[in-house]
């Protein structure tokens, strides 16, 4: 089939490769370069945050991982797995399903906790560095004979008549692309500093705070502010992010700061991943509304997509 995906963050691009590798031909439309989109500002842990939980969410963990599993000994696509901890400063952290469906996972005691912590949960999730992950995903689409441009397409109705099928993966932006107004920004901002030995994978329940190291960088964060779509970096918040996380770990007190970026999470109630009929005829696929896991479920959402076609 002829094949156009509306958007060129991590979840369209994903969706474009396993499309263009059972031989569509396919074609993806971004309307920023790579680096000006959400997917750029990823922590990139393949971990559900900030979506829906349901069984289908939990599937598309696994079958994310399942491939990311497979991959970790491309060198070019930058995945590890690492020990990755959640803390709480409460006796009791919240429980995540996701967690009965991952060996490994398990609670941690209060003995493994650093202070002001006192509970938290370990998984050894994987980690994708954005700098190398988003890069080795575009060029594999491209290298597969997928079709990449830069344009902004203003509906789906502009590309219906090329194509056999469209797939709408605009992310938070599915707002105004379809009128959906169910999709709503959560805006976060994330400071990159020079690694100073940092080797530990650590974030928050209370906060919005991480730390996670990727070789000779580290990725702090973070924020999550709803409602709000300003995508330029707030000096006073990345100092925030700074000061917590040499509070937290003292080797990065006074680190280098190499990039500051901000993406705007797709949240919705539900992910939107069906079936549409336009007018005229052009079967459309939504595939949007991801929260903070467009990454994590990024091969499970295109998995079904695939098999959506097949069935047709």
């Amino acid at each position: 089939m002829k094949i156009g995906i509306v958007g060129g963050g991590i979840v369209g691009v994903t969706t474009g490769v396993v499309l263009r590798e059972a031989g569509h031909e396919v074609t993806i439309f971004s309307r920023d370069p790579h680096t000006k989109t959400t997917s750029w500002a990823a922590a990139a842990i393949s971990c559900p945050v900030s979506v829906e939980d349901s069984p289908r969410v939990n599937r598309w963990f696994a079958q994310t991982n399942a491939v990311l599993e497979n991959l970790q000994g491309e060198t070019r696509a930058g995945i590890s797995r690492i020990e990755w901890r959640k803390f709480s400063v409460y006796k009791d952290c919240p429980t995540l399903s996701w967690m009965d469906h991952m060996q490994g996972a398990r609670l941690l005691g209060p003995e493994e906790c650093a202070a002001p912590y006192h509970s938290g949960v370990f998984a050894p999730h994987f980690q994708m560095v954005v700098d190398l992950y988003y890069p080795y995903m575009l060029a594999r689409f491209k290298d597969a004979g997928g079709v990449y441009e830069i344009k902004n397409v203003e509906g789906l109705e502009a590309l219906s008549g090329p194509y056999d099928v469209l797939v709408n993966a605009t992310g938070v932006y599915a707002r105004d692309f379809v009128g959906d107004e169910s999709v709503s920004p959560a805006s976060g901002q994330v400071v990159i500093v020079k690694n100073n030995g940092v080797t530990h994978h650590s974030t928050a329940f209370e906060t919005k705070n991480y730390i996670y190291p990727r070789g000779e960088t580290c990725l702090l964060g973070g924020s999550f502010d709803p409602g709000v779509w300003d995508m330029k970096p707030d000096p006073a918040l990345s100092r925030s992010i700074l000061d917590w996380a040499a509070d937290y770990e003292p080797r990065l007190r006074n680190a280098e700061v190499l990039d500051v970026r901000v993406g705007l999470r797709p949240l919705r109630p539900e992910v939107r991943l069906e079936q549409e009929i336009l007018t005229d005829g052009t079967v459309v696929i939504h595939n949007y509304g991801h929260g903070g896991s467009g990454y994590t479920l990024s091969w499970g959402c295109a998995f079904d997509i695939l098999q959506m076609l097949q069935s047709a």
